[in-house]
C-alpha cells in the first residue's frame, strides 16, 4: 500500500489520477475485439446485459476479497488489552521443555519452537514461578539442566514480554528479552526487530 511496485518503479500519489484514463484507452479496444465477441457467443449482446454481467463480476470480486480477509483475520496481531498481558517463550534448545505448572493448560515447548499466550490475567505486574524441565529422553547436545530449575517470569499489564531458552556454558538458561513486544502494525509496513 506504499505505491512500490517491486523491482520496477514507485507510483506517486499524483500519478494515480492518470491510471483511470490510461485503463480506459487500453481496455476499450480489448473489450471491443475480445471480450464483447466472447460474451456474444454465450448470449450476452445488449448494453444492459453487459452492465448486469459487469455488476455480477464485481460482486464476485467483492466476495473473493471478503473471503481472503476472513482467512487473514486470525493471523492479525492481537494487541494487549487492559487487565491482560502477553507472554512469548522461544525455545532455542534442540530438546523439548516442559513447564510446571502449565500456563493456560499448555506445558510443552517444542524444540526450536515457541509458545505464545495473548490473554493472561495481569493487574499491574504479575510474577509466575515456573519450574522448567528438559525432556531427558531426547538428545539435547550435552545440554545440562540446572538442579531445581525454577525461574521467575514477569508479566506486565497491557504489555507483551518475551523470554528465550538457550545455553550458557553447556547449561540451559532462560533470559528475558529486554523491552516489551510491540505487535502493532508498522506504519512503513517494514518488519520490526528488537
Amino acid at each position: 500500500m506504499d505505491g512500490v511496485v517491486p523491482n520496477w518503479f514507485t507510483i506517486k500519489p499524483d500519478q494515480l489520477g492518470l491510471l483511470s484514463p490510461l485503463f480506459v484507452v487500453i481496455l476499450i479496444p480489448i473489450f471491443e475485439i475480445i471480450v464483447y465477441p466472447m460474451l456474444g457467443k454465450i448470449g450476452v449482446k445488449s448494453p444492459l446485459q453487459y452492465i448486469t454481467t459487469g455488476a455480477l463480476t464485481c460482486a464476485c470480486a467483492f466476495l473473493m476479497s471478503s473471503y481472503v480477509e476472513y482467512r487473514l483475520e486470525p493471523s492479525y496481531a492481537k494487541l494487549p488489552a487492559p487487565g491482560l498481558g502477553q507472554l512469548r517463550i522461544f525455545n532455542g534448545l534442540p530438546c523439548q521443555v516442559e513447564l510446571d505448572p502449565p500456563i493456560h493448560g499448555r506445558y510443552l515447548i517444542p524444540p526450536l519452537g515457541a509458545l505464545q499466550w495473548t490473554d493472561i490475567q495481569v493487574n499491574g505486574t504479575r510474577s509466575l514461578q515456573e519450574k522448567l524441565v528438559l525432556n531427558l529422553g531426547l538428545p539435547c547436545n550435552d545440554t545440562h539442566m540446572p538442579l531445581d530449575w525454577t525461574e521467575e517470569i514477569l508479566l506486565f499489564e497491557e504489555r507483551g514480554s518475551s523470554y528465550i531458552l538457550g545455553v550458557s556454558g553447556e547449561v540451559a538458561e532462560i533470559k528475558r528479552v529486554t523491552g516489551f513486544d510491540d505487535v502493532s502494525k508498522s506504519l512503513t509496513n517494514a518488519p520490526r526487530l528488537r
